[in-house]
């Protein structure tokens, strides 16, 4: 911290040196905006009476004057932000690096991918001229002269108004959808372009591609809705037919239902009594199915082809009109948090810079305030992409939203069109998923898959209550043998309640409780579930290790200037004795790595999971730069915030968990392998290294036989035929990743998309191991949970309550709702399969020993 407070005196000392007693106060000036207020000035100007001209003088220098003197003040707080993000990264950060030419010239680079990603707007040409700046960017910070962001800006405003109006003209001239053609959608794999000829053929393609997506969304929509009508009216006309016939079986001739003679009426009269029941049963299906009819009929929906392809351009058109103004209207503060990012980025991807009105976004996530889904999100490139599902969350109840998902379209549940977020600035997509609580937001995302989703989500607060630490007992059907299973998605802890001096809940204390009930029922062996982890708090990665330890050191930290500490279990205590395996996966990070580390290094429990875990070993703290400063230098406030790297971990053995992450005793096939996530494809990731390590005593109660146990579980996942799928899955998925040529000819997207509609069908591991049975504890015993057989058709259990009579083909029918899902899961899930298998192994060598 004596590094911050120095930062901050150089910085207050630099301005006031600078400034003088010129400075006043301005409110977020903005370039922009000054630009445009003097425009519109002159335009008043030259429009009055030409008999004024010396008043007309006096204005434009009064004009100029005050343009001036913003644009003073603007460069004065640029050179303070600039100043303060130099020296707390120099200072703080760990890799303590300096700015230099080479420094510079990587940031050149992340600001032009920032800057124009997917190689959409700016020509080779523009990249010539910016390149001139690559190496002054370090002595621009000084000054506060951001020569490059200004002109970077100026050129892609006036790209972004070229290309709109390209793409006016492209979306007038009808589109040939039978033209063998591909558009490269990759931007890594294509150039920049170097004339605007080559350029207006690339948005042509961008164009033609998003709007045959669109159309052919619309066919699947309507598809879907016919074959919805269809059922409904099927129904309908079944319920209305049965409700014609009496209760002594008469009828009303057909030819009476719509005539007034005596003859019927007097028909219609007798049969009323009998079949008023049976109306009854009916008026709300009719009812529904009417309105749905009337609904239909009143509906603007396009119907033919031709309405909907004509739909599907009026929406590409107003999407990409929303995108071309909101890149028109970033503000100063918009191009200087990617100009600052470009920057910090360089020293490590999880150190960034918060303009003022990210950072009040931050304020207000941490505050719990916030309402919506429950997901965190990042720019990749041109995308929005899923990094972390809050456990407790609307999307993490829903379920159907992942990791690595890329987010493509945001819709309300108000009927109006989707807005498409490709291209969008985080900020302003993460507003259109935000919304009220109850409220619905439906999201076109791509999966990993390749497959295209609409995911609709109820957005919601967290519920903490979700993300608890739970515990249950699995069994072998074929021998009876239990085991136990404790699923922690987050590692959770009050810490407002604990620095008011009061108990506040901790996963520790939770999964302490859940080991006594262990214990109580002689279990012994257990299942620690970390699968999908992103951490939490460290003080309970170095608690929750000690539950399973007498005492010991559990991971080390080390500081920039290289200061170490170590994080000590004093416990002698051992809440648990048995068996242990750890699941993990590469969305396992940071306080998983450490427990799963700690574990491994001691011998004490065995691995198991992906080829590795997330890779997340580094500590950051977030600065907020509006306090500290001096008086004169708050006439510039808000400036935003910093978060910043300052420490990294390291094993008790020595290695580092950042980069490769933990490496699992017992690798087993995975999805996830598949994709690029984890910190080592993160640019500018630090990298692995090692410290010495330090003395502690290993784990002797119990031997881990690796060897054994990874032949043994070899040759149960060769002839596994869920883990055969899943390395199917696997291969799709690279084969898809490596694919990215996209089809412009209608009758090959189409038929692409079919493959892997098919495809994702075929390969879905859904099959429940009906021998894993399920024991939940109630009132201080464990009781087996009923599982519906999984061929039990929903007529066979139509002699079931309500409840039970929704839960079938493998859905628990005596457990609570909110752990209906994750309970019955575990029965369709391998990797809970196979260390159930593995735990066997090592209860039965330790047996021997």
């Amino acid at each position: 911290m004596r590094f911050f407070f120095i930062s901050i005196i150089i910085c207050a000392l630099s301005l006031t040196i600078y400034a003088g007693s010129s400075l006043r106060h301005v409110k977020n000036s903005s370039v922009t905006n000054n630009t445009s207020n003097t425009s519109t000035n002159s335009e008043d100007i030259s429009s009055s009476s030409t008999s004024s001209s010396s008043s007309s003088n006096s204005s434009d220098a009064t004009t100029s004057k005050t343009d001036k003197t913003d644009n003073s003040q603007q460069q004065l707080r640029d050179q303070l932000l600039g100043n303060m993000i130099k020296n707390r990264l120099e200072m703080m950060h760990f890799s303590q690096k300096e700015f230099n030419a080479d420094l510079s010239e990587k940031a050149f680079a992340l600001y032009l991918e920032r800057l124009d990603y997917s190689k959409q707007f700016l020509l080779q040409e523009d990249i010539e001229y910016l390149s001139k700046y690559k190496k002054s960017i370090s002595d621009s910070l000084s000054s506060g002269e951001f020569i490059l962001m200004k002109e970077g800006s100026k050129i892609l405003k006036q790209r972004v108004n070229e290309v709109s109006q390209i793409a006016e003209t492209l979306l007038k001239t009808p589109f040939d959808f039978n033209v063998k053609e591909v558009l490269e959608n990759d931007p890594k794999k294509r150039s920049f372009c170097k004339t605007k000829a080559e350029l207006t053929d690339l948005w042509r393609k961008v164009l033609k591609l998003t709007v045959l997506n669109n159309y052919l969304t619309m066919l699947e929509e309507a598809k879907e809705l016919s074959k919805s009508t269809s059922a409904t009216n099927t129904s309908t006309n079944t319920s209305t037919n049965s409700a014609r016939t009496n209760t002594k079986g008469k009828k009303v001739d057909a030819k009476c239902l719509h005539s007034q003679s005596k003859k019927c009426k007097k028909q219609k009269s007798e049969a009323a009594a009998t079949t008023e029941t049976a109306t009854n049963k009916t008026t709300v299906a009719t009812a529904a199915a009417t309105a749905t009819v009337a609904a239909t009929a009143a509906d603007s929906t396009p119907k033919t082809p031709e309405e909907m392809l004509k739909k599907s351009i009026e929406n590409t058109l107003k999407n990409y009109r929303r995108i071309f103004l909101r890149l028109q209207q970033q503000d100063h503060d918009d191009e200087l948090e990617i100009f600052f990012n470009a920057l910090t980025m360089v020293f490590d991807p999880h150190t960034t810079y918060l303009a003022p009105q990210d950072k009040e976004d931050f304020d207000i996530q941490m505050k719990g305030s916030l309402e919506g889904i429950g997901a965190l999100l990042q720019e990749d490139g041109q995308y929005i992409k899923v990094v972390t599902i809050i456990p407790g969350s609307a999307s993490w109840r829903q379920k159907e939203l992942e990791p690595e998902d890329t987010i493509l379209k945001v819709g309300q549940d108000d009927g109006t069109a989707a807005v498409d977020v490709v291209n969008m600035r985080i900020n302003d997509a993460v507003k259109l998923i935000r919304g009220p609580r109850g409220s619905k937001v439906k999201l076109t995302v791509k999966k990993s898959t390749g497959e295209i989703k609409v995911i609709t989500i109820v957005r919601d607060v967290v519920q903490i209550k979700s993300s608890y630490a739970k515990g249950i007992l699995l069994e072998n059907a074929d021998d009876g043998t239990k085991f136990g299973y404790i699923r922690l998605p987050m590692f959770y802890r009050d810490f407002e309640a604990q620095t008011e001096g009061k108990e506040g809940r901790n996963c520790t204390d939770d999964v302490r409780a859940i080991l006594e009930k262990f214990n109580k029922e002689k279990v012994t062996g257990m299942i620690l579930d970390l699968r999908d982890n992103g951490g939490g708090a460290l003080e309970d990665a170095k608690l929750m290790s000690g539950l399973f330890i007498e005492k010991g050191p559990i991971v080390q930290t080390r500081q920039s200037k290289g200061g170490k500490d170590v994080l000590y279990d004093s416990d002698d205590e051992i809440n648990y004795k048995g068996q242990v395996i750890v699941l993990v996966n590469r969305l396992s990070a940071s306080a998983s790595e450490i427990l799963a580390a700690a574990l491994q290094d001691y011998e004490r429990a065995i691995i198991i999971g992906g080829d590795h875990t997330h890779g997340k070993g580094t500590v950051q703290v977030f600065l907020n730069l509006d306090q500290g400063l001096s008086r004169i230098a708050k006439n510039f406030l808000p400036l935003g915030a910093l978060k910043i790297t300052i420490q990294k971990f390291y094993r008790i053995a020595g290695s580092s968990t950042q980069y490769k992450g933990v490496t699992p005793d017992i690798i087993l096939p995975d999805r996830l392998e598949a994709i690029e996530t984890g910190e080592k494809f993160l640019d500018y990731s630090l990298k692995w290294d090692e410290v010495r390590p330090i003395s502690f005593d290993k784990w002797t109660l119990s031997e881990l036989n690796l060897a054994k146990l990874t032949q043994n579980s070899r040759k149960r996942v060769q002839s596994n035929e869920k883990f055969q799928k899943m390395q199917k899955i696997i291969e799709i998925i690279k084969k898809r990743k490596d694919d990215t040529q996209v089809n412009l000819n209608i009758d090959d997207l189409k038929a692409k998309q079919e493959k892997l509609k098919e495809e994702n069908k075929i390969y879905k591991i859904d099959k429940v191991n009906e021998k894993i049975l399920v024991f939940k504890e109630k009132q201080g015993h464990f009781k087996k949970i009923d599982f519906p057989k999984e061929n039990e058709s929903d007529s066979d259990l139509s002699s079931l309550s309500n409840k039970k009579k929704k839960a079938i083909k493998g859905r628990a029918n005596n457990i609570d709702d909110e752990d209906e899902d994750w309970i019955s899961d575990l029965r369709k899930d391998p990797f809970i399969e196979e260390s159930l298998n593995v735990l066997k192994d090592l209860v039965i060598l330790n047996q021997k020993k």
